[in-house]
């Protein structure tokens, strides 16, 4: 399963204007956005390369705020971003992000004709490909001084091929479009937050 090649560059780099960032996830569905076995595919497929010992035992599955932490941190905007949950007694950084982010289906009228038209004939018994979309939403909220927060939501589509036999397609093409618009998503943060790209 492959991510369009702009994914697998690193990000782009902007000027320093902050020292140091906090994150937190308020997504109503907690999950990770993979699992220790995948994350350092997921996280080489958006631009990160491999994790290496990042991963520590708090963060043993790839979690949301995890790696939008690292991906805002490359964009080199913010030079540290810590992740905190709810339970977490520090005070927060005076730049606060808050984060959201999830995976669904995105059939169009096309797609549905092909998996009806599939399901009618018995097709997915011998296992015919079919391209199936899937969307990554992520969205944030920053809170940068005493005004209102600024916020960004971002989509990001992966189209990706699979068959009735290969069920495991799916998680991980949910994994690949959050991945994809958590990277969309730091990007656009970095560049509200600290400009045009260097």
């Amino acid at each position: 399963m492959s991510v369009p090649s702009r994914y697998q560059t690193p990000p782009r780099e902007y000027p320093a204007k902050f020292q140091a960032a906090s994150v937190r996830s308020v997504s109503r569905l907690k999950g990770p956005v993979a699992t220790a076995e995948r994350a350092n595919l997921i996280a080489a497929r958006v631009g990160l390369g491999i994790l290496g010992q990042s991963l520590d035992d708090r963060f043993s599955d790839l979690s949301e705020e995890f790696l939008f932490a690292k991906l805002l941190e490359s964009t080199k905007c913010v030079s540290r971003v810590d992740v905190i949950d709810r339970s977490d007694v520090r005070p927060p950084s005076v730049l606060r992000i808050e984060l959201e982010s999830s995976s669904r289906p995105a059939p169009g009228i096309l797609d549905w004709a092909l998996l009806l038209t599939e399901a009618m004939t018995l097709v997915y018994v011998i296992g015919a490909p079919l391209s199936v979309p899937v969307d990554g939403v992520a969205t944030v909220r920053i809170f940068a001084d005493a005004g209102p927060p600024q916020v960004l939501e971002v989509t990001s589509r992966l189209r990706y091929v699979s068959n009735f036999y290969r069920p495991e397609d799916r998680p991980m093409a949910a994994s690949l479009s959050r991945a994809m618009a958590l990277r969309d998503l730091a990007d656009q943060a970095a560049e509200l937050l600290c400009g045009k790209a260097r």
